[in-house]
C-alpha cells in the first residue's frame, strides 16, 4: 500500500501488465514522487521505484497511450519556495521497463495546467487532453498526443 494517504494524485488502468498505476500525489510528506502498481487481482500494492520519475506534483492528469504501451503524464502543480510552480512536462511510463521518459514534445504545447483531463482514444490512436486551470482562470481547449 503505498506509504502515506494522499490525494490528488492520478492512476490509470495498464492493460499489458493487469495493474493500475498510480504517480504523484500529496501527502505527510509533500509531493510525491512516488510510482505504484495495485493488482486487483491479488489486492496488493507494490512500489515501483523507477528510475527518473518527474517531479512531485498534484493535479496532474495520466491517461494509458496503448498504441505506445505507456501511461501519458501531463501537467500539475507543486508550491515551492517561490511559489506556485505549474508543469507542462509530457511524460511516459513504460511498465515493461519500469521507467519514466520526459518527452520532449517537440512544437507547440499546451499550457501549463492541473485539473485537467485526459484519455486515450483508440480510433485516432492519439491521447486527447481537455481544459485545466493555469492558477485562477479555467481553460476550454483540446490537444492530443500521438504517434
Amino acid at each position: 500500500m503505498p506509504s502515506s494517504a494522499r490525494g490528488f494524485s492520478s492512476i490509470v488502468c495498464d492493460k499489458v501488465a493487469g495493474k493500475m498505476i498510480l504517480f504523484g500525489g500529496a501527502g505527510e510528506v509533500g509531493f510525491d514522487t512516488q510510482t505504484w502498481a495495485y493488482d486487483p487481482v491479488a489486492n496488493t500494492w507494490k512500489d515501483l521505484r523507477p528510475a527518473n520519475p518527474p517531479p512531485g506534483r498534484v493535479g496532474h492528469s495520466m491517461a494509458n497511450d496503448e498504441g505506445a504501451g505507456a501511461a501519458i503524464l501531463f501537467g500539475g502543480i507543486q508550491l515551492s519556495d517561490s511559489g506556485i510552480d505549474l508543469f507542462d512536462d509530457t511524460w511516459a511510463y513504460d511498465s515493461v521497463s519500469n521507467t519514466w521518459t520526459n518527452l520532449n514534445p517537440a512544437g507547440k504545447a499546451p499550457l501549463p495546467r492541473d485539473g485537467h483531463g485526459m484519455v486515450y482514444d483508440p480510433a485516432s490512436r492519439k491521447v486527447i487532453l481537455f481544459g485545466g486551470i493555469p492558477l485562477f482562470m479555467y481553460l476550454n481547449d483540446t490537444w492530443s498526443f500521438g504517434h
